[in-house]
């Protein structure tokens, strides 16, 4: 009878474990190698208080073929999505450097030269990460979550 009792009990939770984990498959990203990644993020940048011109972000292409990340969009989950500009492709294997003011970024990472100044964009001012973490999602051009980092 204890034997029964407890396979029951196993059964209930591994049907919990099911729906849980079918019911929040769909806040996870693509597996890495099939589309553009998040490879690097600095939310806090060294300046506190309002250091959002400091902030950069780096995508990166893990395949072997070019993507078009134009009209790619970034997001940090409160507000309007900045999208990447058109005529954008990246290479396989190239990265992207995405940065808030070029100006500022360079004095801290004197040479580097971005991909893209997205502070002049629309909706940028919509994308500040939080210093104390903060999460970023990337969709691709028809809208589909491509990466996600918090």
């Amino acid at each position: 009878m204890y034997f029964i009792e407890r396979k029951k009990r196993v059964i209930v939770l591994l049907i919990i474990l099911m729906v849980f984990v079918l019911s929040v498959s769909h806040v996870f990203a693509n597996p890495a190698g099939n589309d553009i990644l998040i490879s690097e993020v600095e939310y806090d940048p060294s300046h506190g208080g309002g250091d959002q011109s400091y902030e950069w972000f780096e995508l990166f292409n893990p395949t072997a073929h070019s993507i078009n990340i134009s009209g790619y969009e970034f997001t940090d989950g409160e507000g309007t999505p900045v999208a990447i500009p058109n005529g954008v492709n990246l290479g396989a294997g190239e990265y992207y450097l995405a940065v808030f003011n070029t100006a500022n970024f360079q004095t801290e990472h004197a040479g580097v030269v971005p991909d893209l100044e997205y502070g002049g964009l629309a909706n940028a001012n919509n994308f500040n990460l939080g210093n104390g973490g903060d999460e970023m999602t990337l969709k691709n051009s028809m809208g589909t979550d491509v990466d996600f980092v918090s």
